[in-house]
């Protein structure tokens, strides 16, 4: 690079704290780095995100201004910028390996609500993740509940031992795909699985800790007992119209449920639960069957 060009560049660096973990932040500043032809570099570290970015006065400041803008489920608390020596010349924008360097003061995000793409993903049977539990993309999916700790990469969630298979490591590193840099991106080959354990004394005869072994490691065992039904969730439903009172072991804990319309079924919730008279809460998919 000509001396004269590299007296045209300027060097920003960027810290940001408050929701920038778990939200699609750093492909969002990748996408907006890269539109405006900027070079440097963008990471997570213990106390939120930091950029260098690298580039003509007129790219930086359109790239301030997207950058003040950034995707709906993240928050920006602290905006730092300052102007830094142009010193190294960087040849191209990166998602770098996070920094562990600083005390741990970044924010952990919530769950967030599966997205529509994803949903429609769900139900569509062309589509190699139709009726897969565990869907999610950069938009949505599990955060709070599968953070282990900070920075936020796969490794400090509860998805570190699952390997991505081909397919899904390719998302991971297509900077066109909304799973890019999906820290928790999976399916239903190289994911967690959807089990029902409908013969619980053959599920206790696995003497498996549940709690105390990582999700990959119980899927292994209960795929090599059979334990598997080939649809979970069509046994599950059955057995909540024959008046059954199912365990839901959520990302979260576990949900007791059963058929609110069933007065044996609850009755027999509340005597277990000697809860004679207080209200259960209802699960109902839309306004409208709450109404109704």
């Amino acid at each position: 690079m000509s001396k004269n060009k590299i007296q045209q560049l300027l060097t920003y660096e960027f810290h940001l704290q408050g929701i920038v973990q778990g939200v699609g932040f750093r492909p969002f500043v990748y996408r907006i780095a890269t539109q405006h032809k900027l070079k440097g570099f963008v990471c997570n570290d213990t106390q939120g995100v930091w950029i260098v970015a690298q580039g003509k006065e007129k790219q930086l400041k359109a790239f301030i201004k997207d950058l003040k803008n950034p995707p709906n489920v993240a928050k920006i608390t602290h905006f730092n910028q300052n102007l830094i020596p142009t010193n190294p010349i960087y040849q191209d924008f990166i998602i770098k390996q996070s920094e562990q360097n600083l005390p741990l003061s970044a924010t952990i995000p919530a769950d967030i609500a599966l997205c529509q793409d994803c949903l429609k993903e769900l139900f569509d049977s062309n589509n190699r993740r139709f009726g897969y539990a565990f869907i999610s993309c950069t938009n949505c999916g599990a955060r709070y509940s599968l953070i282990s700790t900070l920075p936020y990469d796969r490794q400090n969630t509860s998805m570190a031992k699952f390997k991505m298979c081909k397919e899904c490591q390719s998302e991971y590193d297509d900077p066109n795909s909304r799973r890019f840099h999906s820290e928790i991106n999976c399916c239903q080959v190289c994911g967690p699985k959807l089990f029902y354990a409908d013969n619980l004394k053959q599920f206790k005869s696995l003497n498996i800790p549940l709690g105390e072994i990582p999700d990959s490691t119980l899927c292994e065992k209960l795929e090599s007992k059979n334990i598997f039904h080939s649809n979970p969730l069509q046994t599950a439903i059955k057995d909540l119209k024959k008046g059954k009172i199912l365990a839901i072991k959520g990302i979260g804990g576990y949900a007791l449920v059963c058929n609110a319309l069933n007065i044996q079924a609850i009755t027999r919730l509340r005597e277990r639960k000697h809860r004679p008279t207080k209200p259960f809460a209802i699960l109902c998919k839309d306004l409208e069957m709450a109404e109704s």
